[in-house]
């Protein structure tokens, strides 16, 4: 019986060891699923904070877009009571941008129109309704992005976070094709729009479709008559429901 005492004891240790190492195995694989996933916290946290950093930036990028443009609105002149009365200094005074309205007209879209037919095979209805859904397009989303500013609500628009997304709006609403053959004319629209809406007050454009051809608003295109067919060109206006700045074109009919 005593002899058999240290074979006995071996066997213990062996059973201690084996749930040792049972033991050992199981809190190494315990662990080694805790480090997955704090490592997958970590991935995680880090993404979150390179979102509130983005965050910080866009909302520095907005806080000095509205001190400047508050800055503009304390430095405007006084015009000795003339409503219509402009700064003279400023080269984007509103008579200015009705010269730009105008020579956007006479000089980028008659180039796209001509590319529109020429190139791509459009008809010449087809490239102005091109022309001006991109130029009213331009304008909605400038008006959209300036009235955003001024209520402080700039995220609010989650498909439209800068006039710099502009272009890839249209791009999408118009093709590639069309988009490259008219990016000057693009370009432009922005430019101007961009310059007609944060004017005080924003100035306004208008492609309404009337029945009756209404020569007060429009010029004609290439027909006259007592009808009116389309639009070729918006008019523009000092303001919404303001008086008008420069007559719109139209193609008439009767």
């Amino acid at each position: 019986i005593m002899g058999c005492c240290p074979l006995s004891g071996s066997e213990d240790r062996a059973d201690e060891a084996r749930e040792h190492l049972i033991s050992q195995n199981s809190a190494e694989s315990h662990e080694s699923v805790n480090c997955d996933g704090q490592e997958e916290t970590i991935v995680q946290l880090k993404s979150t904070i390179s979102e509130f950093e983005k965050l910080v930036e866009e909302l520095k990028t907005e806080k000095q877009t509205l001190l400047t443009r508050l800055s503009e609105m304390s430095s405007v002149k006084p015009t000795h009571g003339d409503p219509n009365g402009a700064d003279l200094s400023d080269p984007n005074r509103p008579d200015k941008l009705v010269e730009q309205f105008s020579e956007l007209y006479d000089n980028q879209w008659t180039d796209s129109f001509q590319v529109l037919c020429e190139r791509l095979g459009l008809s010449d209805e087809d490239a102005i309704q091109i022309l001006l859904k991109i130029m009213m397009t331009v304008y909605d989303l400038c008006r959209q992005q300036v009235e955003c500013q001024n209520k402080k609500l700039c995220r609010a628009l989650s498909a439209f976070t800068g006039i710099e997304k502009i272009g890839d709006s249209l791009q999408s609403l118009v093709g590639s094709d069309v988009y490259i053959a008219c990016q000057d004319y693009i370009a432009e629209c922005i430019r101007v729009c961009w310059l007609m809406c944060i004017n005080l007050p924003s100035m306004y454009i208008s492609a309404e479709t009337e029945e009756v051809f209404n020569p007060d608003l429009y010029t004609s295109y290439t027909k006259s008559g007592t009808k009116m067919s389309y639009v070729v060109w918006p008019a523009l206006f000092q303001c919404e429901n303001g008086p008008k700045l420069k007559k719109g074109i139209a193609q008439g009919t009767n």
